[in-house]
């Protein structure tokens, strides 16, 4: 759902465009360069000022890395704020200016080959439509040796984005 692509060579990430192919309107290059105050601010600059008020949910999204990366960086700093986060006194919400950054749990942290180089989008979480097919179906089995149930649900998910243009993306971010 993140990282289809239609011009994949895998078949699966083939099926349809995810959230990081389908936002391309607003694309800040970062330049493989580590997640930081500097590509934060080009991020916000690079979404079109119309869409900063239009969701009340903005946050930059982003693979645990990066993440982990740009809290190290403020966290080296010699002031309250850096010897806060090294202290764990700043919960899970510490981002940039105002702007939660928040780990999306298996985003894609290697979309370069022989890289770690991720993206990080800048937008409202109400912008991402995920849907769900109403026909779900259940089926399930006791397997005597081991001594296991298994269950098998089947159900089709479609991922879509309210209005791309609402969005940015900042490309080439690594990750350590």
């Amino acid at each position: 759902l993140i990282q289809r692509d239609t011009t994949s060579t895998n078949d699966w990430l083939a099926v349809t465009d995810g959230v990081l192919a389908s936002t391309s309107s607003n694309v800040y290059p970062a330049g493989s360069v580590a997640l930081s105050k500097t590509v934060l601010d080009n991020l916000i600059e690079t979404l079109p000022e119309q869409f900063e008020d239009m969701y009340d949910d903005v946050a930059f999204y982003t693979n645990r890395k990066a993440r982990a990366d740009y809290l190290s960086s403020v966290g080296d700093r010699g002031t309250t704020l850096g010897d806060s986060i090294i202290e764990g006194k700043f919960g899970k919400e510490l981002g940039y200016q105002g702007i939660p950054l928040r780990r999306i749990p298996r985003w894609p942290g290697t979309l370069d080959p022989g890289a770690a180089s991720t993206n990080v989008i800048y937008g409202g979480a109400k912008c991402v439509i995920m849907a769900w097919q109403r026909k779900i179906t259940m089926d399930r089995e006791f397997r005597i040796s081991p001594q296991v149930y298994v269950v098998v649900i089947t159900l089709r998910v479609a991922i879509g984005l309210e209005h791309e243009p609402g969005l940015a993306k900042a490309t080439q971010v690594t990750g350590s």
